[in-house]
């Protein structure tokens, strides 16, 4: 079975997900303002009856700090906390693990796959709903308030949602020059894709890239309705 399929928001297409194996665990974002989205709630709505984890940036001012919730209330937990407050969750439950990254951050999904990595699980998959379309008020850069290419950066154009195409992509920059800079600005699936570039490297090589990141601040209904929905195996990168 291919790595990227792309299925439909309908019953079926959801009950092949869910069909696919036993699935043991989910994870996703949990932020507000993406929360009320309703793409960002098929996945949770779909496999509510897994045991879930939810894990967002926290939103009053604590920058070092997520917001967890593993169905027994919200906890603050340090960046540094992140493996350690999910240990016992993903040892006794690492065999068949969704993780959707709808909603999740960047930052979060930075900190949170070298942990899923190392779990040895048999199944790792991720899932993206894409939105219908954007509304008036996208996400709010709150540092860079008209972002600019620098002279000799590379725009990378690429399918969207094709993670395993922008980590090639990366692959070869990379082989091309000495320090490669990665602004993580596009859709979740290119995301994932610098993400598995970065993790798929040597420690010597990640020494060579930097992620540039500028913590947006979502507006609420920055999307709207639900487009297509998709699913990456990723299993090869959890062993």
């Amino acid at each position: 079975m291919s790595p990227f399929h792309e299925f439909e928001d309908s019953p079926d297409g959801w009950e092949m997900i869910r069909a696919l194996h036993d699935w043991d665990m989910l994870i996703h974002g949990g932020t507000s303002a993406l929360a009320t989205e309703h793409r960002c709630r098929r996945v949770p709505a779909e496999l509510a009856n897994l045991p879930s984890a939810s894990i967002s940036r926290h939103q009053a001012g604590k920058s070092d700090y997520f917001v967890v919730d593993m169905g027994h209330g919200q906890h603050d937990v340090h960046f540094s906390d992140l493996s350690k407050a999910l240990d016992g969750v993903l040892t006794l439950h690492s065999q068949h693990v969704v993780l959707d990254i709808t909603s999740i951050e960047v930052d979060v999904l930075l900190l949170l796959m070298p942990l899923l990595a190392r779990c040895g699980m048999k199944t790792f998959t991720a899932l993206f709903v894409s939105p219908a379309g954007y509304g008036e008020r996208g996400p709010r850069i709150s540092q860079w308030s008209k972002p600019r290419q620098p002279p000799g950066y590379v725009t990378l154009r690429s399918a969207a949602a094709d993670p395993f195409a922008v980590k090639a992509f990366l692959q070869r920059r990379l082989q091309s020059g000495a320090v490669l800079d990665i602004l993580p600005f596009g859709p979740k699936p290119m995301v994932l894709g610098a993400l598995l570039f970065y993790f798929s490297l040597p420690e010597t090589d990640r020494e060579r890239v930097r992620f540039l990141y500028d913590f947006p601040e979502y507006h609420q209904d920055h999307t709207t309705g639900v487009g297509r929905c998709f699913r990456y195996d990723l299993t090869g990168f959890a062993n």
